[in-house]
């Protein structure tokens, strides 16, 4: 049941974190900090790649032709 919302709300709650971890990278610098930090932003971006490569494709109405006869 792969539903289209809760693909989105995990890349939202996962780009959540972003700023927090930029809050504590600016209090407490260090490598580790920016590590996480720089993974966080590689996940939410590969998330959003993979959300783009699957999405369905939208497919126009059009009119039926009936035969008569």
């Amino acid at each position: 049941m792969q539903q289209r919302w809760a693909e989105l709300l995990m890349i939202f709650a996962t780009a959540s974190l972003i700023p927090l971890e930029i809050r504590h990278l600016w209090h407490r610098p260090g490598l580790v900090g920016a590590v996480i930090l720089l993974v966080n932003c590689f996940i939410v971006w590969f998330l959003y790649r993979v959300l783009n490569a699957t999405r369905p494709t939208r497919t126009s109405r059009s009119p039926r032709l009936v035969e008569t006869l």
